[in-house]
């Protein structure tokens, strides 16, 4: 009989925009080319919203971040939100990886 593993209980450790401070967030959207609002709903995916909550967040409707998001989509050549996550962790890797590769010629 096979052993059963056990797999622990993840608990939510915050939000996804956690991940980045204040400034990645801000040099990521100007890699990427996103406007203020454009950013704040990308957070606002990152943080596994809905487009109401997003809405309620931001004091706009849920059709204007569904429009938001769209525009973001298109930018970013992305069709749904895993991929929009895909593509934002893909820059930040790229980033990271220039970084080390400016430090290593120096």
């Amino acid at each position: 009989m096979k052993a059963q593993r056990h797999v622990p209980h993840l608990t939510h450790l915050g939000s996804g925009r956690e991940l980045l401070d204040e400034d990645q967030w801000a040099d990521l959207a100007r890699n990427l080319s996103l406007a203020p609002r454009e950013l704040q709903v990308v957070q606002g995916v990152f943080d596994d919203l809905k487009e109401f909550a997003i809405a309620d967040d931001l004091g706009i409707s849920p059709h204007t971040v569904h429009t938001y998001l769209e525009r973001v989509y298109r930018k970013l050549s992305v069709g749904s939100r895993v991929e929009l996550v895909v593509r934002i962790f893909a820059e930040i890797l790229a980033e990271a990886q220039l970084a080390e590769a400016e430090d290593a010629s120096r």
